[in-house]
């Protein structure tokens, strides 16, 4: 698979999704799957972010939006701030396109680095959002 997936933090309320130059979007499906799993796994009762740490990797083109409308439906009970961090132009039109498109469902935050991506996740959370 071409995207790892694993616990971003000890306390297991962020996932980080690391995406290859090579993913596909199979592996994207697959990778919402372990998630998902390791949501199940958790005992802790808190809500638990997801980080998408994209890079400067990009969706294939094509059904970009489609696809990324399918996955956020996938909507685990205790899914909290979701944040794709990544560099691409591509990857940053689509996810700006699916935030005008969808609006509230869409509930995608934006950043370059999963050090903001964790900052902003934070923020959000002491904000009560």
């Amino acid at each position: 698979m071409k995207i790892r997936v694993d616990w971003d933090n000890n306390d297991q309320t962020m996932i980080c999704w690391q995406f290859s130059p090579e993913w596909l979007w199979e592996d994207f499906y697959l990778a919402a799957g372990i998630s998902v799993t390791l949501r199940k796994k958790a005992t802790h009762g808190k809500p638990i972010s997801l980080i998408l740490h994209t890079g400067d990797t990009a969706p294939r083109r094509g059904a970009a939006l489609t696809h990324t409308q399918n996955a956020l439906l996938i909507k685990p009970d205790g899914r909290d701030v979701i944040v794709v961090a990544g560099t691409h132009p591509f990857t940053q039109r689509i996810v700006q396109l699916f935030g005008q498109l969808y609006g509230e469902m869409a509930d995608v935050n934006l950043v370059s680095t999963p050090e903001e991506a964790r900052a902003l996740i934070v923020e959000q959370r002491g904000a009560g959002t």
